[in-house]
């Protein structure tokens, strides 16, 4: 009788470990199965690769491969705008950090040499070609590379002046479409959105130097705006007071002329007269002349009364 209880209770515990195995079987195939179903994001795209090669790209959604190590994905964030910094570096959560002076150090075109801080802009064009041309562990280095590569390249042939003023746009385009060059005949699957300056300063050994020339040429622009203000101001009011005095001068010409005219015109008809009759003319050119300056003088006027006294009249 006790053999047969204990045949009965190892059967019993044959059954149990019979069912725990089972169980523990179905989980651990749900679990390998489980490890084909992936799930990708409206901006992600993924790679299926079947023992390590490429097999095929998954779009958004939910995907189902097969399980783990026969194929994986890779999911690849195609829309995310990554940074690059060029001449500093970010550490999360500390303020930029500054790098080598060979990293950070450039020269212009005319023997200069300037601080310059730049930030890549970019996004994973063809995660294919960056995953397996590039690698996600080179990519920063091979952007920063070619970015130092065209900023050298372009500050190059520039006066520090210009890097300093007017040709920042330039720099930053041409960096940014020398740098996609570049990535694009390595087949990066990298596209450059914007190259960013973020600072360009002077040495800090020659920094005062570089702020007084700085001054001295704020000086001057400000001394020729003052000159060129001033010469805005005057040369108006000049021309307007030479044009006054030249309609002064037109019109006193005109006048004189007209004046010279009419004598000449009189001189003329008194000639005439005088030819027909010489003494009445003559007479009254001296009456007419002697009126206009007796006019302009005071004359004194002595006469005589009947008792013959003297009496003096002035006519002014």
């Amino acid at each position: 009788m006790i053999g047969s209880r204990l045949t009965t209770r190892l059967s019993l515990l044959a059954r149990s470990l019979l069912g725990a195995t089972a169980v523990i079987l179905l989980v651990a195939l749900i679990d390998f199965l489980a490890t084909g179903i992936w799930t990708i994001q409206q901006d992600e795209q993924g790679l299926l690769l079947r023992f390590g090669a490429l097999e095929r790209t998954l779009s958004p959604g939910i995907q189902f491969t097969l399980p783990y190590p026969l194929e994986t994905v890779q999911v690849i964030n195609t829309r995310e705008t990554r940074k690059m910094p060029v001449g500093f570096r970010l550490v999360q959560g500390r303020d930029p950090t500054p790098v080598a002076l060979d990293e950070r150090e450039w020269l212009t075109g005319d023997t200069n040499v300037i601080d310059i801080k730049l930030m890549i802009h970019y996004v994973i064009s063809d995660p294919a070609l960056y995953l397996f041309r590039v690698g996600q562990g080179d990519a920063d280095f091979l952007i920063r590379k070619s970015a130092e590569s065209m900023l050298t390249a372009t500050i190059a042939n520039m006066r520090v002046d210009e890097v300093f003023t007017t040709g920042k746009i330039e720099i930053q385009e041409q960096t940014r479409r020398g740098t996609q060059a570049l990535l694009d005949q390595i087949g990066a699957g990298i596209k450059v959105l914007s190259a960013n300056l973020q600072e360009i300063t002077p040495p800090g050994e020659v920094i005062e130097a570089f702020n007084d020339v700085s001054r001295a040429k704020a000086d001057k622009d400000r001394s020729v705006q003052e000159a060129d203000g001033y010469v805005k101001d005057r040369l108006p009011r000049a021309r307007a007071a030479a044009n006054k005095i030249l309609q002064k001068a037109l019109i006193y010409e005109n006048n004189t002329l007209t004046e010279a005219g009419g004598r000449a015109e009189r001189f003329t008809s008194l000639l005439t007269e005088y030819e027909h009759a010489k003494e009445i003319t003559r007479t009254r050119l001296f009456l007419e002349t002697l009126e206009t300056v007796l006019a302009r003088v005071e004359k004194i006027i002595v006469t005589t009364d009947d008792q013959g006294r003297a009496q003096v009249q002035i006519i002014r």
